[in-house]
């Protein structure tokens, strides 16, 4: 999923200025049908397909992050948005005069209003939930074009997607830091439009470094033409210096993995557990998990079924690794919790961990045999490999008609049957068309969001 919607950007960089050039304004005279809510107007057609859960689903992502843009940037639209939908991706593409524009291209802001095509019909590059999360992304774009002048693309964009919480692209941010090449901020700056990956990546990087180190005042200075170094207090070289250290911080080498269902091979190194999930579940008021998000739904449906009751009673920590003891504890209570008798082989598991049951669980279930006869290494973070085969033996092993083609999933793998159940199923669609990252860190979003589909 995070490649295709590197694509979608990627398209979107490449074809808009070619239509402000052009001046060409969309047609919209077969959205004849409208629908109020307090601060948009949506028009759609009767085309439109169940129509009502989509203007539902639609109206809650738009409303439910209005607040939070329009405040975060100290902008308020005059009036109403405008929101047309289209029916499907063809007649989007058609109302822009575009030909043959690729199926990743699937909404934009334009000229004060947002266009997008139905996330009931998105064509093939895009999910329901992907269109949800652009339609954010495209909002944020109006909010910021009241500022009243051209902001730098990486920017502008930067910010859209961190607001989306459209995560996909910092996988290049990660892969340059990993190769010690990270970029500095004149190199930022200076990115390419048709380098989609790393302009969004390293945008939404830069907006996330803004935030914690200067606060949000400091993106509202920035967004109306402040000069950087003056309002930040910073020379650009120490600026540079502070950018550099928050890369390696964020996005530089995490503790090895020990894979499972083999004995370990490094010394154990695990990081301090995650004080997880030992409280009753709270109710879903995450400060860190945003409206529209791919996982906002996920997190809510987790928290609803007393899955997950966050890290804190404030946050849910979406980007923070996933640990096997939270893995299985999650697949545990999404399975109703059952108990189990049986022999529990592990020495490092001590009866009372909130994670004891759910693992003797696993152990019984065939869902894992631990990372040594004796040891399952509880602190362990998960990878998706792993995570995908937990889910994939917890629904009985199923077998998969479907032919995976990534590239980095040996069909002799212990996880190539899960992946192929994950992906026919819709759990996962890889990091893109040709990988699918098993050796990744899972993060604590992307599980929930694995459970909740293969639940759901």
């Amino acid at each position: 999923m995070k490649k295709r919607l590197l694509s979608f950007f990627l398209a979107l960089t490449l074809l808009l200025p070619a239509v402000y050039a052009q001046g060409l304004s969309p047609s919209t005279a077969d959205l004849d049908q409208q629908m109020e809510t307090e601060h948009f107007v949506f028009h759609y057609s009767v085309k439109e397909a169940n129509a009502p859960k989509v203007l539902s689903d639609l109206k809650k992502s738009f409303e439910g992050c209005y607040g939070r843009v329009t405040t975060a940037l100290k902008q308020v639209p005059a009036g109403k948005s405008d929101v047309y939908l289209y029916p499907d991706i063809s007649s989007y593409h058609t109302a822009f005069s575009w030909q043959n524009l690729p199926s990743s291209s699937v909404g934009q802001y334009y000229n004060g209003a947002v266009y997008m095509a139905s996330p009931a019909n998105p064509g093939t590059e895009h999910t329901y939930s992907d269109c949800i999360t652009i339609a954010v992304h495209e909002f944020v774009h109006l909010v910021i074009d009241l500022f009243g002048r051209r902001q730098p693309t990486y920017l502008n964009e930067g910010l859209a997607s961190y607001m989306a919480g459209q995560t996909g692209s910092l996988y290049y941010v990660r892969e340059d830091v990993r190769a010690k090449r990270p970029l500095s901020l004149s190199e930022v700056e200076a990115i390419a439009s048709f380098d989609g990956g790393r302009l969004y990546g390293y945008g939404h990087a830069y907006v996330d470094f803004i935030v914690k180190n200067f606060g949000n005042d400091a993106i509202i200075g920035l967004l109306e033409g402040q000069d950087r170094e003056t309002l930040l207090g910073q020379t650009a070289e120490r600026l540079n210096q502070r950018w550099l250290t928050y890369l390696e911080k964020e996005y530089g080498d995490r503790p090895p993995v020990i894979p499972d269902d083999n004995p370990p091979s490094v010394p154990d190194g695990n990081p301090p557990p995650i004080p997880d999930d030992d409280t009753p579940p709270a109710p879903v008021g995450f400060t860190d998990v945003p409206d529209g998000t791919y996982y906002t739904d996920a997190v809510a449906w987790a928290v609803d079924r007393g899955i997950t009751a966050g890290t804190t009673a404030t946050t849910f920590t979406p980007g923070g690794n996933c640990t096997r003891a939270q893995i299985v504890t999650f697949l545990w209570r999404a399975n109703g919790s059952p108990k189990v008798s049986g022999d529990m082989p592990f020495t490092d598991l001590k009866p009372g961990a909130y994670y004891y049951d759910a693992a003797q669980w696993a152990v019984v279930q065939g869902i894992t045999k631990g990372t040594s006869a004796t040891t399952f290494s509880p602190n362990t973070v998960c990878t998706r490999a792993q995570a995908v085969a937990f889910l994939h033996r917890g629904a009985g092993s199923p077998a998969s008609s479907v032919n995976v083609a990534f590239s980095d999933v040996a069909g002799s793998s212990y996880y190539a049957d899960a992946v192929a159940w994950a992906v026919e199923n819709e759990i996962t669609a890889g990091t893109s068309a040709t990988t699918f990252s098993p050796n990744e860190i899972c993060s604590r979003a992307q599980i929930v969001t694995f459970l909740y589909r293969s639940f759901t």
